[in-house]
């Protein structure tokens, strides 16, 4: 955490033999720092053209798919919450956002980045890194059986992930760029998470 209200994280790996790599966090946001405040209201906005489809076992199909007219376009800032009921398969599928937002050009490690508003707590959130993908989770799958800090509880959809990663599911769909660590390579992803107040 640096004076900028910045919280960078860098992850730094070699190996002694080949292997797939993709490092990332898993953070939970709830800008209006009230677990019970759904922040399906937070405003939302991905700096990216396309996303990963996803079959039922929730793993992305090899195809990159635009956003345009579908209910992952957030190339301009609304509600995260307003198209989460939509008659959609993808969102069916996952209960609510699960996909990850790629750069326009996955082979030259194009970031994506996002912004996260709470406009009644003026929190923002600022979130990207070097790598060509940001995945989305709205906590499908929190119950009030989920416990956060000082003990309270979680409800569906009680929180946002922004989690900035590798082409999941890389090693399985040559039509994505490697996610392969060679030996004498050094892995190194860096994700910066940026905090302000907004007006």
């Amino acid at each position: 955490m640096n004076d900028d209200n910045e919280l960078i994280i860098r992850f730094l790996a070699t190996s002694d033999t080949t292997t797939v790599l993709n490092l990332t966090m898993h953070p939970y946001f709830n800008l209006s720092g009230d677990s019970e405040t759904s922040p399906l209201d937070h405003l939302l906005e991905i700096h990216s053209t396309q996303f990963l489809p996803v079959s039922t076992t929730k793993i992305p199909i090899g195809e990159l798919r635009k956003v345009e007219n579908s209910p992952f376009d957030f190339r301009k800032s609304h509600k995260v919450g307003s198209q989460i009921e939509a008659a959609d398969e993808q969102l069916e599928i996952t209960g609510g956002y699960d996909h990850c937002s790629v750069g326009d050009d996955t082979s030259s490690r194009n970031r994506v980045s996002a912004i996260l508003w709470d406009s009644a707590s003026g929190r923002e959130l600022g979130g990207e890194s070097n790598a060509p993908g940001i995945q989305l989770y709205t906590g499908n799958h929190l119950s009030r059986a989920t416990k956060g800090k000082e003990d309270r509880t979680f409800v569906k959809h009680g929180t946002v992930c922004l989690e900035p990663q590798h082409i999941p599911n890389a090693p399985n769909e040559p039509a994505f760029p490697s996610a392969l660590l060679s030996i004498g390579e050094q892995y190194e992803h860096q994700i910066a998470y940026r905090f302000s107040i907004r007006d």
